[in-house]
């Protein structure tokens, strides 16, 4: 596997807000410390671009870790917000994430990616 590293510019362009939510799930779907490169890079970019908006969530505990395994090709992490609000973010194979979905629950805070 092979990573590039773009360094990022004073002075450049703003993250269109169209990918501000799919960076903000996928911060919340990695670790909080995390190791993996694209965990990295995604923080990078949230740290980079969205320091100032309401997609990051410094202020939020993380609960419980779900880690990637051979049984659940997926990783979910659960987290807290001061206001006691209770979110779930996981990111994985597709098959992974729609198993992991009940029947009976409403799409509307669901966000795949």
């Amino acid at each position: 596997m092979h990573v590039n590293e773009v360094p990022l510019k004073e002075g450049r362009e703003a993250l269109p807000e169209t990918y501000h939510e799919l960076i903000e799930f996928g911060i919340l779907a990695s670790r909080k410390d995390p190791f993996d490169p694209m965990e990295k890079a995604l923080k990078q970019v949230g740290d980079d671009y969205l320091a100032r908006t309401e997609h990051l969530h410094q202020d939020c505990e993380i609960l419980q870790e779900y880690l990637l395994s051979g049984e659940l090709l997926a990783m979910s992490c659960v987290w807290r917000s001061p206001e006691n609000r209770l979110v779930i973010a996981t990111k994985g194979a597709p098959q992974a994430r729609k198993n992991s979905i009940r029947e009976d629950e409403s799409d509307e805070n669901i966000i795949t990616f």
